[in-house]
């Protein structure tokens, strides 16, 4: 990994640590510079928190339905959850391995 890369992979580190999405274990040098792809969606998310849903409908289209993850395809499912005032506080990640059905496929 050259310098400049290396930089950037821990100030995307830095930045994924203090957002709102938290990773349950630490992330290897290797892997940080897929934060980058990370953030791609982390906007989207984070301009729903704490908004209504009108605000979900205009960037959900933002959010990707697929990803790779090593040698695995996922299938990510997006649901936003409502606090009773009727704003988003929380955002559902469900994601599927999907990477026999695009095995199949090819």
């Amino acid at each position: 990994m050259i310098t400049s890369e290396l930089a950037l992979a821990r100030a995307a580190e830095r930045k994924w640590q203090n957002s709102a999405v938290v990773s349950a274990k630490p992330i290897p040098l290797q892997d940080r510079l897929k934060l980058f792809k990370i953030y791609d969606f982390c906007s989207p998310v984070q301009a729903c928190l704490g908004s209504d849903g009108l605000s979900w409908e205009f960037n959900k289209t933002h959010l990707p339905g697929e990803t790779q993850y090593g040698d695995s395809v996922l299938a990510l499912h997006w649901q936003p959850l409502f606090n009773a005032k009727g704003l988003i506080t929380l955002i559902l990640v469900s994601a599927r391995d999907i990477t026999s059905l695009r095995a199949k496929e090819k």
